[in-house]
């Protein structure tokens, strides 16, 4: 189902997907609306937020969650809603002339249209995410640090398989990169060199990577450590022009601490082998 008016086509309207999950309050806490907004098919990139939500009853609060979507995306456009949440899906699935009237306003008065999204492909990485962000929140990022960069990096003897995961500043980035050979090491030195790519100017990030013998590379001496491994060569030079360029900074891990990011980006580079 989908509302709107006709002042643009429904095909020439950029798609937004916004991952919803709905906690109910207790002991006088409100209900918690989580979401991941990502924009485009298929996205590699999302925003995620939090906030608490108004209402007594269950039906108030489903209403103020599709409020809050609604509001959080640009005018003309075409919001999916991907939850699994039956109440929410049911809610989103009934004729628009049905819909209460607070939502048909705020979509008419934004020229926004709105349908159930799907949870296939991609779409269960987000939707897995979000579980987790709901349950227990994102890790947290220390004082010195604006983000953290989690990678991956399996090889099946052909070929090397690479996944990273930027997280801070409220934003997600995924990335997932396949080359030929079997240098691991490379292969995450790579998902870094796309990490310094997104990074906006300033910023610090902490690293935290799978392959220990990476610490040789960001504390130990990087000319050599490419000699050992020439595949990094490129990925390398990448991470020194923007270090230079952006004024970057990083801090490297000591300790992996399992977390729903590292599974998420191990499923991100277990996805390729299947």
């Amino acid at each position: 189902m989908s509302i709107g008016t006709a002042a643009i086509g429904t095909a020439e309207r950029p798609a937004h997907h916004i991952y919803i999950r709905l906690d109910a309050g207790s002991r006088g806490s409100p209900a918690t609306l989580t979401a991941i907004h990502v924009q485009g098919e298929h996205s590699t990139s999302g925003n995620y937020f939090s906030a608490p939500l108004a209402g007594d009853t269950a039906a108030e609060q489903r209403l103020g969650a599709l409020l809050t979507a609604v509001d959080s995306v640009p005018y003309y456009t075409r919001l999916y809603i991907h939850t699994t949440q039956r109440e929410l899906r049911d809610l989103v699935r009934t004729r628009a002339t049905e819909w209460p009237q607070q939502l048909r306003d705020a979509l008419q008065r934004r020229n926004v249209t709105i349908r159930i999204g799907s949870l296939e492909h991609l779409e269960l990485f987000w939707v897995d995410l979000l579980n987790a962000v709901s349950r227990k929140g994102l890790p947290s990022i220390g004082p010195l640090n604006h983000y953290q960069l989690y990678t991956y990096a399996v090889c099946d003897g052909r070929r090397t398989y690479a996944s990273g995961l930027l997280y801070g500043d409220g934003q997600l980035h995924i990335y997932s990169h396949q080359e030929k050979g079997s240098e691991l090491a490379a292969g995450e030195l790579t998902m870094a060199a796309w990490a310094f790519s997104v990074l906006p100017m300033g910023k610090c990030v902490e690293l935290h990577q799978n392959n220990p013998e990476l610490r040789d590379y960001w504390e130990g001496d990087a000319a050599q450590f490419v000699d050992l491994y020439p595949g990094a060569e490129d990925s390398s030079k990448q991470i020194g022009k923007h270090l230079k360029a952006k004024a970057l900074r990083f801090n490297v891990t000591a300790v992996h601490k399992e977390n729903d990011l590292w599974r998420g980006v191990r499923w991100l580079a277990g996805r390729m082998l299947a």
